[in-house]
């Protein structure tokens, strides 16, 4: 699978979209907030998204890619700890077991996908 990188930082909305080359449709995008984070933490460079340097360009879909995945790992962890917590207070250990399970199996289901592979247009 291929990917397309589409942005625009000094729009009233900003926006940073990954998208696949071969159907168009968005698999990753970040607004507002998010790109600010992403510029705080590193993960992107606003120079390298004006750049047509195809090689910063690969690295940064593959350094998106590597963030929302965290994101996900993050949130999952989140509402599962909450679940926990819920749980306990609650004395139900059905509920812990049937949660984690369920949260194990969308993590299973998220990654199972093969390797992608990055490229440009």
């Amino acid at each position: 699978m291929y990917f397309i990188l589409d942005s625009w930082l000094d729009n009233k909305t900003p926006f940073i979209r990954v998208m696949s080359k071969e159907t168009g449709q968005t698999v990753l995008e970040f607004k507002g907030g998010e790109i600010q984070n992403l510029l705080e933490q590193q993960v992107i460079d606003a120079e390298d998204l004006y750049s047509r340097n195809r090689a910063k360009e690969k690295e940064m879909i593959f350094e998106l890619f590597l963030y929302a995945q965290e994101q996900n790992k993050t949130l999952q962890n989140e509402l599962m700890n909450r679940t926990l917590l819920t749980a306990s207070k609650k004395n139900n250990m059905n509920l812990v077991a049937n949660t984690f399970n369920r949260l194990e199996s969308i993590r299973e289901t998220f990654f199972a996908h093969k390797p992608l592979k990055i490229g440009m247009l």
